[in-house]
């Protein structure tokens, strides 16, 4: 749309904080950080699709936070990526994934 804004960093790639609850505040697409394991993104807004870019392994728990396909964690390795949105409810829910390895 034609002169509208987004307070969402639409071509940025940013690092996620090492925390098992890393904010997303403002971002689009992340990159994984030092942690081994995230339980939820904190900061995100509804509507808000993130995309997980791993650069390491790691898991993201399926569960209380983060509903993902299957019902199960997904151990993601270098390469890999995952797509989530945020629904009214505050949760994040899958909505594609990518296993490159």
């Amino acid at each position: 749309i034609s002169g509208e804004t987004s307070s969402i960093k639409d071509s940025y790639i940013d690092t996620l904080t090492n925390s098992a609850t890393p904010s997303v505040l403002n971002g689009k697409t992340w990159l994984t950080g030092g942690t081994s394991t995230i339980t939820n993104f904190i900061d995100g807004i509804t509507g808000q699709k993130i995309e997980i870019l791993a650069e390491h392994t790691i898991t993201i728990t399926d569960g209380t936070n983060i509903f993902l396909s299957g019902s199960v964690n997904f151990v993601m390795n270098s390469s890999d990526t995952l797509t989530l949105i945020q629904k009214a409810d505050g949760k994040w829910y899958e909505l594609c994934r990518s296993d490159n390895t």
